[in-house]
């Protein structure tokens, strides 16, 4: 992998985490009531989440070549798929 590859990694989780810090943001716009607890869990998914987008980053660059531009598509796009994979999973009832 070139030097190049590893910029567009970085870039990518970067983006990532410019789309949590939007949803971290908009949290503390919430009514304290409503937000959820900003815990050990919130902070683990909030620099995980990222890491999936630099495994499709990673996994396209082996395909083919990125340039900066698909690179924070990805970045910012992977958590948002992400977190919509997992708010599709039905909750147990109470």
């Amino acid at each position: 992998m070139s030097a190049d590859s590893y910029s567009f990694l970085i870039i990518t989780y970067l983006s990532g985490l410019a789309i949590n810090l939007v949803r971290y943001f908009e949290l503390h716009n919430r009514l304290r009531p409503d937000r959820p607890p900003i815990d050990n869990i919130y902070w683990a998914q909030f620099f995980i989440m990222p890491l999936v987008s630099v495994l499709i980053a990673y996994v396209w660059i082996s395909d083919c070549e990125l340039n900066a531009f698909s690179a924070i598509t990805i970045g910012v796009t992977g958590p948002l798929i992400l977190k919509q994979i997992v708010s599709a999973i039905p909750h147990a009832p109470p």
